[in-house]
C-alpha cells in the first residue's frame, strides 16, 4: 500500500515521516511513501491547514527533509520513498535519495524527453543508478478518457494525446498494449506502472499477461 504522493506543504516533515514509519510498521514492511512538491492548487490547502505553501525550493527541501526524517526512523522496516521527479532539482533530489522515481513530465513530453530524464538521473545517481526503480503513471487505457481527466491534462483529449504519442497513454488491444509496456521497459528502464483507478477492469488483463515477465 502507499499514498502515492503525498505534496509536502500539507504536512510538516517530521509529522509526515512519523506517519509514514507508522504505517510501515502495522503493515509489516508494505507501505511505501510517495512525495511530490504538490500542484499550484495545494497553495489553497495548504492555506486552510494553516500551513506555509513556499516556494518550489521551500516544497523541494521539505520533501528531502521529510526523507531524512524517515530514515532516522527506519529500523529493521525500511520505507521505500517515491519522489515525483517533474523537474531537474526535482530529478537530483531523487537520484540522491528516493527508491523509486516516478518521471513526471508532461502529456507530451515525447520519448526521446523522457529518455533524456533517465539519463540525468541514472548519472546524478552515480553508483545507486541500478538501485533506483523508475516508475510511470498511466492516466487512459483504451481510446477515450473522461472529462476530468482531459481538464487535468491541460484540455488534451484522447484522440490529441495519442496523435502525439503521449505516454500518458495505453492504448490498442491486449497485445499492442503489452508490447508497449514491455518497449517503456526495455527503452526508459521503467518497470514500475501506475494506473488511473477509472481503467483498472481495463488495465487487469495486462498485469495477468505481463506477470513474471
Amino acid at each position: 500500500m502507499g499514498s502515492f504522493v503525498l505534496a509536502s506543504p500539507l504536512r510538516t516533515p517530521r509529522a509526515a515521516a512519523w506517519e509514514a514509519h507508522s504505517l510501515t510498521q502495522l503493515t509489516d514492511g508494505r507501505f511505501e511513501l510517495g512525495l511530490g512538491t504538490g500542484l499550484p492548487t495545494m497553495r489553497q490547502a495548504a492555506d486552510e491547514l494553516g500551513l506555509p505553501y513556499g516556494s518550489g525550493q521551500d516544497r523541494l527541501d521539505q520533501v528531502s527533509e521529510t526523507i531524512d526524517h524517515v530514515r532516522r526512523l527506519d529500523g529493521a522496516a525500511h520505507t521505500p520513498v517515491m519522489i515525483a521527479a517533474g523537474g531537474p532539482k526535482a530529478r537530483r533530489l531523487a537520484a540522491a535519495k528516493a527508491d523509486i522515481v516516478a518521471l513526471a513530465g508532461g502529456a507530451l513530453t515525447t520519448r526521446a524527453e523522457m529518455a533524456g530524464h533517465v539519463e540525468e538521473i541514472r548519472a546524478a545517481a552515480g553508483a545507486r543508478a541500478d538501485d533506483l526503480e523508475l516508475s510511470h503513471n498511466i492516466f487512459v487505457v483504451g481510446d477515450e478518457a473522461p472529462p476530468w481527466i482531459s481538464r487535468f491534462l491541460g484540455g488534451l483529449d484522447a484522440k490529441t494525446l495519442i496523435e502525439r504519442d503521449s505516454l500518458t497513454v495505453l492504448t490498442g488491444d491486449l497485445d499492442t498494449m503489452a508490447a508497449e509496456l514491455e518497449r517503456r521497459r526495455d527503452e526508459l528502464g521503467v518497470s514500475y506502472f501506475t494506473v488511473n483507478s477509472a481503467f483498472v477492469e481495463e488495465f487487469a488483463p495486462l498485469v495477468e499477461r505481463l506477470t513474471g515477465k
